[in-house]
């Protein structure tokens, strides 16, 4: 039977869209749309790590003190001790309870010691110093632990001694002083085994050499003659003071010129160490000094004592209680 051309392309039409209806892989998916937005947990949905637990302050007390030096080297130190509650030390083990004083010293302080136990107790040696702290009441402060932990913990405050500066202006005094322990200042002036103590006499006057007593003050002297003069001076002791005071100042004032001179021979002994140095200052203790002067004959002029070497002590100031004399200070 033959099938006309028009009922044929019916059937093909037909049978194309049977296929594309029931055939998946002939199907075209319909455009896919823009991605979700991502999603955040809320802050209600956050695990936060608790910190521990703000110590409270159950004491705080001065052992020994209070005590106030000269220089933080050589402060007694005063001692302090805290009770913490509700402190944990394991908390922070790279960080110790550190005690502060704005304003009375510059840094904070580790504990010297932590006896622990229930309360928490820690102790401090902490070393007041200078005298512009004199009177003053310094606030206390605790840090239990590293900056943002835990906030300072106000501890109070400290009074620290009163001190008064005592002057001695008429150093030579000193020769004819001597300490509770029995100790006295001697100065001498020497060449080799003999006295340098002879005066001397030029066309510039006659004047006293070696130990003199310049207008009140002790001084070592020496002129130019007609040959070399060579002179050793000597204070035979330090003059050591007590706890509680401290030299503040020791005003030696040497004249000297070409001919006249000592320079590198100046020497002192520090008392805290007993080592030889060139400075004069030691908070211990008024030095013990040695001058090796050597004034040589002025070529043009030798009959002329014109040049002169002089070591003067213009004075001494000590720090310590008030209402003492500058006597009271030596041991």
């Amino acid at each position: 039977m033959k099938i006309s051309p028009g009922i044929r392309a019916f059937l093909l039409t037909l049978c194309a869209s049977v296929f594309l209806v029931s055939g998946g892989v002939a199907q075209i998916q319909p455009p896919k749309g823009p991605p979700p937005p991502p999603t955040f947990k809320g802050p209600g949905t956050t695990l936060k790590v608790p910190g521990p637990k703000v110590p409270r302050l159950v004491s705080f007390r001065i052992i020994d003190g209070p005590f106030l030096g000269f220089e933080v080297m050589s402060a007694r130190p005063t001692k302090i001790e805290a009770e913490l509650a509700d402190f944990d030390p394991k908390a922070d083990t790279f960080f110790r309870p550190s005690l502060w004083a704005p304003g009375c010293f510059p840094n904070g302080l580790g504990p010297s010691s932590e006896p622990g136990g229930s309360p928490y107790k820690v102790r401090w040696d902490f070393p007041f110093f200078g005298i512009e702290n004199s009177g003053k009441r310094c606030p206390m402060e605790i840090h239990p632990y590293r900056e943002g932990m835990a906030p300072p913990i106000a501890a109070g405050e400290i009074r620290l001694p009163s001190l008064e500066t005592y002057t001695i202006t008429h150093t030579w005094d000193l020769l004819n002083f001597t300490t509770p322990s029995g100790k006295k200042l001697t100065a001498s002036a020497s060449k080799g085994p003999l006295p340098c103590e002879l005066g001397s006499v030029g066309t510039a006057g006659t004047f006293s050499t070696g130990v003199v007593n310049d207008n009140g003050d002790l001084s070592f002297q020496l002129r130019n003659g007609f040959l070399q003069e060579d002179c050793r001076f000597e204070m035979s002791t330090a003059l050591v003071v007590k706890p509680g005071w401290f030299v503040k100042k020791v005003d030696w004032q040497i004249t000297s010129d070409s001919l006249c001179n000592a320079f590198n021979r100046e020497f002192g002994t520090q008392a805290s160490s007993g080592q030889t140095v060139t400075f004069f200052f030691d908070s211990t203790a008024v030095f013990q000094v040695r001058f090796e002067a050597t004034c040589m004959p002025d070529e043009s002029h030798r009959e002329k004592n014109s040049h002169l070497y002089k070591a003067r002590l213009a004075s001494i100031e000590l720090v310590g209680p008030p209402g003492q004399k500058w006597q009271d200070a030596f041991k």
